[in-house]
């Protein structure tokens, strides 16, 4: 489940990791069920889920609802912030709608603020039907990432009537609600993730909900646990000579993300002047290319993987088998070797994760064969 943009959010600071114990009663992300004002209402799912955002690949909001169901993740500031403070430092999120839980299309999860405007609570809603993602799409499309900005011109919904600008139920552009509560004491209290009831008993939407960023904070939705990398290399690789074994392993714990078809990026920096015809490399008994890289680099997108493409689940395990030779070019010295698990990203092209192991190897020359001087009046024949 990646796709979508993968650019990093322009959040004024890094990420806020929100993990599992991090949503729940005690805080500081409250699901529906931990207000007391929704006693007797029903809720849906609302946990940290180990479907992959498609930034960070590790772990995201799963917000889903059936029968009538109400599901939302909320954070509340330490006081009011006003809406135009807010929209002035960024208001983002992104999100995705899973059509094998969905009844429905169209509809994806609301990013709420709870307000106060001219001395009267209100909730302004953000919909994603009411709006268009950061490519210009209207409303959810299903089954990939999306990303939503919400700016001055965005259409939001009120729940309480605004003088001027709404009457409870309608929709506003976000910058008349900003110009209109500004008196002392108006602003929002915090960011609600939500998914609504679906005005049908038995409509169901199952959605996912990251890096939501407001007031210069993007929190990130992760899964406690991560992949680890083992990489292997041949001790030594002899120039012209035949090539050595190398492999790299990926575990995933049982409280890891889902890794989407999977591959390996193999990055080779090694002596002065190594160019991709000083080493040969081989998947699965296919050649595969070095390309250049930075800083002198070489890299190799290892695509065959065990369980080839794979996803890497809780639990799970992928890796890649490879045969690695220095060619009879290529400089003497030590090679360093770095692996990276990667996913595959809707255009197809393989994203890094982060999860690296590295190794080294030595390339050198091969040993002279023929007379050696043995320096007590005769000579030896070496063969090597």
């Amino acid at each position: 489940m990646v796709g979508g943009s993968v650019g990093v959010s322009a959040a004024a600071e890094a990420p806020v990791k929100v993990h599992p114990s991090d949503l729940g009663p005690e805080g500081p992300w409250y699901r529906f069920q931990d207000d007391p004002s929704n006693a007797g209402k029903a809720p849906g799912t609302q946990e940290i889920s180990p479907e992959p955002d498609p930034v960070h690949f590790n772990g995201s909001l799963h917000l889903a609802v059936k029968d009538g169901q109400q599901a939302q993740a909320a954070h509340y500031f330490t006081g009011a912030k006003s809406l135009s403070t807010l929209l002035s430092r960024g208001i983002s999120y992104r999100a995705y709608v899973d059509s094998a839980q969905s009844s429905i299309t169209g509809y994806g999860p609301n990013l709420q603020l709870p307000s106060l405007c001219l001395g009267a609570f209100t909730t302004l809603s953000f919909e994603p039907n009411a709006n268009t993602d950061t490519d210009g799409h209207q409303g959810m499309a299903g089954d990939t990432w999306q990303k939503f900005e919400v700016t001055k011109t965005s259409l939001v919904k009120t729940s309480r009537t605004i003088p001027g600008v709404a009457a409870a139920g309608a929709t506003a552009p976000l910058g008349a609600f900003a110009q209109a509560c500004a008196a002392a004491g108006d602003g929002a209290f915090g960011v609600i993730a939500n998914v609504g009831t679906l005005g049908s008993a038995d409509a169901s939407l199952g959605t996912y909900v990251d890096d939501i960023t407001i007031d210069g904070s993007t929190y990130d939705f992760a899964v406690t646990g991560t992949a680890h990398a083992a990489l292997s290399t041949p001790a030594k690789l002899v120039k012209g000579k035949r090539a050595g074994a190398g492999t790299v392993d990926y575990t995933n714990p049982a409280d890891g993300p889902r890794y989407p078809a999977t591959g390996s990026r193999l990055v080779f920096k090694g002596p002065k002047a190594l160019a991709p015809k000083d080493l040969r490399i081989t998947a699965q008994g296919r050649p595969v290319q070095a390309t250049k890289g930075p800083n002198g680099s070489l890299v190799v997108q290892l695509n065959s993987v065990r369980r080839a493409g794979a996803d890497l689940a809780p639990s799970g395990k992928v890796g890649s088998d490879f045969q690695l030779a220095a060619t009879r070019s290529a400089p003497v010295g030590k090679l360093s070797v770095q692996s990276e698990l990667t996913v595959t990203a809707a255009s197809g092209d393989p994203v890094g994760t982060g999860v690296r192991a590295s190794d080294t190897t030595m390339i050198t020359a091969p040993r002279p064969s023929g007379p050696v001087d043995t320096g007590v009046g005769g000579t030896a024949t070496e063969t090597r």
